[in-house]
Parts: structure tokens; C-alpha cells; sequence
């Protein structure tokens, strides 16, 4: 049986660290298989995705892509049919784990007032993942508005959360806040801060801090368990944040 190829699907992405945790985890885990970066410019996006699907048994797909490819799968988890958004592809259905990582990283937690900043893909998996705590105020900034808009009129249809969207985040006081989005911006003071763009260092501005690398390491482990059907324990992600912390 030949090696089994996975890899990363997005653009400039050269600098990304996910070939490097999940061939960890081959390697470790004895899986024959090798992980790649699939750089696509937007324009050759349409023309090269499904070649790029059907010679892989798994991807992972990130900006600017995640809701660009749906159209391009056979099937959707019942999860990604509501969140409008995929990071991970296999046997052509697909899947969200940065959804699931939200939600195993905020289920400790109690949240009464959230923010999000941006109303991409996974912006998207994270306003799902919050609805579903039962917040009393979920906020939303983006600078095209329309984007988020669109957001808002469809968690209208499913969740009865109060839902805003924002001009101003320095009129905002909440208990968590997500960014996904590489602009700076100026924060104000939160319980919990998850910044998702791992190339920056995150604002103190929480008494907790998850980065983007943290973030990376809980879905990327999260699609190796679609993939190949394997559990990982708490020790699994602190070799990988030493491993990054050694090449990054």
C-alpha cells in the first residue's frame, strides 16, 4: 500500500506549522502517511481543488478557502451545513475542527458576554461554538459589514442569543474574545483571549491567553482523530507546543 497523502490547502502558507505536527504524529504514531502545503492563488483556486481532493485521502483547508470549497465536496458534516465552513476534508465530506477545538477549549469556562472580530471560516466555527454556551450577548466586528451581517441573519434563524453586530470594540466589555482577523487592533481587557493568527504574539490583555499555535495544535489533532481514528492525550499537545517552540 502506497503512502497516504494529507496536506494543507490555502494561501501563503508557506510559513504554516502543520507539516510539522502531523508528521510528528506519523512518525510517532506509526501512520504511513506525509503532510503537505498546497499554496493555491485565488484565481486557480476553482481549476485545481478537485484534482487537489482526489489525490489526497485527507486536507486540511484554511484562508481564504474555508467557504469557497463546500461547493467542490460531495457531503457535509451536519455541523458544517449551519456553520457554512470547512478545515477538513476526507472521503470528499466535509469538516470543521476549528469548531470543535472552540468547543473543547471553552468548555471549562462560563461566558456571558462574547466578541468576535472577523466573519470568516473561522470566525464562523467560533460563533458556533459560542451559541451553543448559552451567552446572553455574542458581538461581532468586521470591517465589511455585509459579511457579518449575513452571519447574524442566519444565527436569527436557529438561536435566540442577542446578537450584534459592532462599529466600535472599545464600546464592548466582555468575558471572552476571538480574533481572527491580522489587522491590529486595540483591544480592551478580557477573561479569556484567543488570538488565532499564530505568526503575532497576543495582546496581555486576559488573565487567559490561548495563541495561535495552542489553537493550531487542538484542531490539527482534531483531524488526525477524522482521519485515522486515533485519541490523544494532554502530553501529545505539550511535545508539539516544545516542537514548535524549537522551530518557530
Amino acid at each position: 500500500m502506497s503512502k497516504l497523502k494529507l496536506g494543507l490547502v490555502g494561501e501563503n502558507i508557506s510559513k504554516s506549522p502543520s507539516p510539522l505536527i502531523h508528521n510528528y504524529i506519523y512518525k510517532n504514531y506509526d501512520i504511513d502517511a506525509s503532510y503537505n502545503l498546497y499554496e493555491i492563488k485565488r484565481e486557480e483556486f476553482d481549476k485545481k481543488i478537485n484534482d487537489i481532493i482526489n489525490q489526497n485521502y485527507g486536507l486540511n483547508i484554511t484562508m481564504p478557502y474555508k467557504e469557497n470549497v463546500i461547493k467542490f465536496l460531495r457531503g457535509l458534516s451536519d455541523k458544517v451545513e449551519k456553520i457554512k465552513a470547512v478545515n477538513t476534508i476526507k472521503e470528499n465530506i466535509g469538516y470543521n475542527t476549528d469548531y470543535l477545538a472552540f468547543k473543547n477549549i471553552l468548555s471549562n469556562y462560563e461566558i456571558k458576554n462574547a466578541l468576535v472580530l472577523g466573519a470568516g471560516g473561522a470566525a464562523r466555527a467560533a460563533i458556533h461554538a459560542i451559541i451553543e454556551l448559552n451567552v446572553e450577548n455574542l458581538y461581532i466586528f468586521n470591517r465589511t459589514q455585509e459579511r457579518a451581517l449575513n452571519i447574524i441573519r442566519e444565527l436569527n434563524k436557529i438561536s435566540n442569543i442577542n446578537v450584534k453586530l459592532i462599529k466600535d470594540i472599545s464600546s464592548v466589555k466582555s468575558d471572552l474574545i476571538v480574533n481572527t482577523v491580522p489587522i491590529d487592533l486595540n483591544l480592551n481587557t478580557t477573561k479569556i483571549y484567543i488570538d488565532l493568527v499564530y505568526l503575532r504574539k497576543p495582546k496581555e490583555i486576559a488573565p487567559i491567553i490561548i495563541d495561535g499555535y495552542n489553537f493550531l495544535i487542538e484542531q490539527a489533532l482534531l483531524s488526525d482523530e477524522i482521519w485515522f481514528n486515533i485519541k490523544f492525550d494532554e502530553e501529545v499537545k505539550k511535545d508539539l507546543r516544545k516542537l514548535i517552540g524549537k522551530n518557530f
